[in-house]
């Protein structure tokens, strides 16, 4: 009925009938488990695909960070969702990281949509070949993050200008206004590295 893969960490159970995945600790302490998933034929411009959906139990006193940069104040995505499609001030990072020590990382690069209520959490993406996310077991939070580091490849450092004052308004209308801002800071001797040109250029 079932198949279980035992890391030297983790085990992984699949249920043989539906493919549903559940994650447990060496003392067999249940981390997380698949409720259930679905890959459901669908055209997206003119295209055949599929309609990627998995769904994961979540009891009420879980708490889920992550997903990037939202702009609603929101840090605790309990009971929330979230769109997961890049647009201007909306940053999506699909890493969901648990208060329980686990982290997901949501493999799929088309427009997806992250829900959550008291029992459970679900990403759905409107197109893709296959259910593809990675697990993540820390226990500790700076672990899920290293596991997630070594799996998508470290940062590299910005060039050092980059850790500097930034200093950015709506737009310039001129270049002696550009000029200006930047001699007084200089003036001042307040160091800046970027004055940024919005637009309006």
């Amino acid at each position: 009925e079932a198949v279980t893969i035992t890391t030297a960490r983790i085990k992984a159970k699949v249920t043989v009938s539906t493919g549903v995945v559940s994650y447990a600790d060496l003392d067999d302490n249940v981390i997380l488990a698949e409720n259930s998933k679905s890959t459901t034929a669908a055209t997206v411009e003119g295209t055949s695909t599929y309609k990627i959906q998995s769904a994961f139990a979540s009891p009420s006193t879980e708490a889920l960070y992550g997903l990037g940069q939202h702009q609603d104040g929101a840090m605790n995505l309990k009971g929330k969702s979230v769109h997961l499609l890049n647009a201007n001030t909306q940053i999506n990072i699909p890493l969901l990281v648990s208060n329980k020590g686990y982290g997901v990382f949501w493999d799929n690069y088309s427009a997806s949509d992250f829900s959550s209520n008291t029992s459970s959490f679900s990403y759905t993406s409107e197109a893709g070949e296959m259910l593809d996310y990675y697990f993540f077991y820390g226990p500790s939070i700076d672990k899920v993050i290293a596991l997630y580091r070594a799996t998508t490849g470290a940062a590299p450092l910005f060039p050092k200008w980059a850790y500097g004052l930034f200093q950015s308004k709506d737009h310039y209308s001129k270049q002696t206004e550009v000029l200006n801002v930047a001699n007084s800071y200089r003036k001042n001797n307040i160091p800046v590295d970027v004055v940024v040109q919005d637009w309006n250029y």
